[in-house]
């Protein structure tokens, strides 16, 4: 399931709200940012600056929380406990907050998928993909139906996977994304290597390899290489495969 998780944590990032922000709000979308761009031992040094006397109400430490599980996730600290990500989830589900509530639940199934328990992962990253159609959030949603297949893949419901593959595909389509693109026709590659179809993986694969150089974002591209090896070296094309493999 490593695939899945490295694919989880690629792109993260709030949505700015146009309202007139305080202080602590700039501090939150400041620390969001330095995530996005990769600066994770920057924001979590931020993070670390915010005591419990700055956060004035529920909102703001709901936010904190969420903002520290999420770069400590990032960062491969998986706590052993869930108790911040379930007063994230516990407070936004209470305030009809759709579109944090989704995001918390979706690092709840993250947090789940790195400890291998898929079943339980499959139930938070589903709420919050029917949290997500009343939010309308187009990156959470690609990345909720690209997981959601791979997930499926991994529990052997192989059309399930193919239907979340395709949706996949069509948010990247429609937002002109590229790494959502490679992720999507990833994901479909890796539905038809499931079933045998190894002609079909190897089609979808192919189309990834002309946007590779433009993924920013190394483990995302290490993740992309590696999978388009494994296969094409399973097809018994290993020249194609130790060329990709190099690039690692």
């Amino acid at each position: 399931m490593r695939f899945v998780i490295i694919y989880i944590v690629v792109f993260l990032f709030l949505t700015c709200c146009n309202s007139p922000k305080s202080e602590m709000q700039a501090r939150f979308e400041y620390i969001d940012s330095l995530i996005y761009a990769g600066e994770n031992e920057l924001a979590g040094k931020v993070l670390c600056g915010i005591k419990d006397k700055d956060l004035s109400d529920e909102r703001d430490r709901a936010l904190f929380y969420l903002l520290k599980f999420q770069n400590d996730f990032v960062l491969d600290k998986v706590s052993e406990t869930d108790s911040l990500i379930d007063f994230c989830i516990d407070y936004f589900k209470s305030n009809d907050d759709c579109a944090y509530f989704a995001r918390s639940c979706y690092y709840k199934g993250g947090t789940l998928l790195f400890k291998d328990r898929v079943k339980e992962a499959l139930h938070f990253i589903k709420m919050a993909e029917d949290a997500e159609l009343k939010a309308n959030i187009p990156w959470l949603r690609h990345l909720i139906c690209n997981n959601m297949s791979l997930i499926n893949i991994y529990l052997g419901a192989n059309q399930a996977a193919f239907e979340y593959a395709r949706k996949s595909l069509n948010c990247a389509i429609e937002n002109d994304n590229i790494p959502w693109l490679c992720g999507a026709y990833n994901s479909l590659a890796l539905c038809f290597y499931q079933i045998g179809r190894k002609d079909s993986a190897e089609f979808y694969l192919d189309k990834t390899l002309p946007y590779i150089n433009k993924v920013e974002g190394r483990e995302f591209r290490s993740v992309l290489l590696t999978n388009i090896g494994v296969i094409y070296y399973d097809n018994k094309m290993y020249r194609k495969a130790d060329s990709l493999l190099g690039r690692l």
